[in-house]
């Protein structure tokens, strides 16, 4: 069944129908799942939400997917990122700064159909830039083994 209900919300986001994609997503919410079930739906609804420039409920489903058990780097880094465009739209730009710089390399073209690879390098550089003092940017992004991968970009 939850198979059934996100292949026909990608079908109705893929036509462009933004509005009856969340509708189709939100009917597999109540379904029993696993945790990889879970983070699948939240970041369908968080891509959803990010298209129809609803950035409350894209802010609300990044939520849910950071907080559900287990999460694999993939996974975490693709919630940060989007918790960062979110935290960017609502101009939270130190808040959206410090999401970007815990994306780590494991999100590697994985979320490209969202925010490609060095978008994050830019977004978090220039947030970081706006915001951090010298000290924040010296140990948050200078030295930041993490982020290497994004400086490189």
């Amino acid at each position: 069944m939850r198979v059934a209900i996100n292949a026909v919300g990608n079908l109705y986001y893929g036509a462009g129908d933004y509005t009856q994609a969340l509708k189709s997503f939100l009917r597999g919410k109540d379904l029993p799942t696993t945790p990889d079930h879970q983070f699948e739906l939240c970041m369908n609804m968080v891509q959803t939400a990010i298209n129809m420039k609803n950035f409350l409920n894209a802010s609300n489903n990044v939520q849910k997917a950071l907080s559900v058990p287990n999460l694999t780097d993939v996974q975490r880094a693709m919630a940060q990122a989007a918790y960062g465009l979110v935290n960017l739209e609502n101009k939270l730009y130190k808040e959206a700064a410090r999401a970007f710089l815990e994306v780590t390399q494991h999100i590697s073209g994985a979320f490209n159909y969202v925010i490609a690879d060095e978008d994050i390098a830019i977004y978090a550089g220039l947030c970081a830039l706006a915001t951090f003092d010298r000290e924040e940017l010296r140990s948050k992004v200078n030295s930041s083994t993490s982020f290497k991968y994004f400086l490189s970009l």
